[in-house]
């Protein structure tokens, strides 16, 4: 399913949309561009597996994804991008993530902003790499920034590699985000990792 028009409301009432193990497509996909995000989209009441990423959320502000289950699908639960654009004041709020090949919340920039989202009463467990990445690496000459992000009230749990990833390596940036009142534990490599190598920065 895309999405590419602002407000939409995607209820999936308690269904389920499934996938065929597939490492290339997405369940959702809520893409806008740089130059027109998708703004106010709202994603919620349904489980979405057996795809690449279950949902993909690229260019967006003030989305909403509440009340999903986002499992065994083949790359992250759910990878919310910017691309050369924002991502900013998202929330992922209440939803189960597990069991996924790779991450179970991504969240990358690629020469872009990605600012003021939150994840707010949300299980990650059992992903075959972090629970959640935030990355604000620099690939580019165009700034990046990861900045200003919250993470409340989650249990982040027996994740193959770290709990919790806040990545500003690479001169990138991921600064002052917050980790509140979360359980993490029995993540095999590092509960929560502030990493800032390569002339990165990761501070606040």
């Amino acid at each position: 399913i895309f999405v590419a028009t602002n407000g939409v409301v995607l209820d999936l009432m308690g269904f389920t949309l499934a996938g065929d193990g597939d490492t290339v497509d997405n369940g959702i996909w809520v893409g806008g561009s740089p130059d027109a995000p998708v703004c106010g989209a709202v994603v919620r009441n349904g489980t979405v597996r057996n795809f690449g990423n279950g949902i993909r959320v690229e260019n967006a502000i003030g989305g909403s994804f509440e009340h999903l289950a986002l499992v065994q699908n083949t790359v992250d639960g759910i990878w919310f991008r910017a691309v050369e654009g924002k991502c900013i004041a998202n929330v992922l709020s209440e939803c189960a993530i597990g069991s996924n090949v790779l991450h179970g919340i991504g969240w990358s920039v690629d020469q872009g902003e990605c600012e003021g989202n939150t994840i707010a009463d949300c299980t990650v467990f059992a992903n075959g790499w972090h629970g959640i990445c935030l990355q604000g690496a620099r690939s580019g000459d165009i700034p990046t920034r990861c900045d200003g992000n919250a993470i409340v009230r989650c249990a982040v749990v027996d994740n193959a590699f770290s709990g919790i990833v806040l990545d500003g390596s690479g001169y990138g940036r991921c600064a002052g985000n917050r980790i509140v009142d979360c359980a993490i534990s029995g993540n095999r490599q590092y509960g929560i990792l502030l990493d800032a190598h390569d002339s990165g920065t990761c501070r606040g």
